[in-house]
C-alpha cells in the first residue's frame, strides 16, 4: 500500500486491516498498518504486509474479495491519496 499524504493530515481512523471477506466469516491477514500510515506528515509512504505464516495456511474459500477496512471510526478531515497493489496467481485445482 502506498500513501501519497499532502499538507492536510488525516485525522482520527485507526488500524488498517486487510482481511478476506466470506459469506460466514472473516479472516484477516497475518499482518496490519498502524494509523499513522494515513495520519502522518505530508510525504510518501509505503506498507508491505508481511503473508500468513499460520502452519497449515489460510482456509479460504474460492472467489472471495478483499476488504480493507480499519479497527475503529473511519479517517476524516485530510487529503492524499492511497494506492492499493495486489499480486495474485489463478491456481487451477484438479
Amino acid at each position: 500500500m502506498e500513501a501519497v499524504r499532502t499538507s492536510t493530515a488525516f485525522t482520527g481512523g485507526g488500524t488498517i486491516n486487510f482481511q478476506y471477506h466470506t459469506s460466514t466469516t472473516i479472516v484477516p491477514l497475518a499482518s496490519t498498518i498502524p494509523a499513522t500510515f494515513l495520519t502522518g506528515a505530508a510525504g510518501t509512504a509505503l506498507n508491505q504486509l508481511a503473508p500468513n505464516t499460520q502452519a497449515n495456511g489460510l482456509a479460504i474459500p474460492a472467489n472471495e474479495g478483499v476488504d480493507i477496512t480499519n479497527a475503529t471510526a473511519g479517517f476524516a478531515a485530510g487529503t492524499g491519496v492511497a494506492y492499493v497493489y495486489i499480486r495474485y496467481r489463478i491456481i487451477t485445482l484438479n
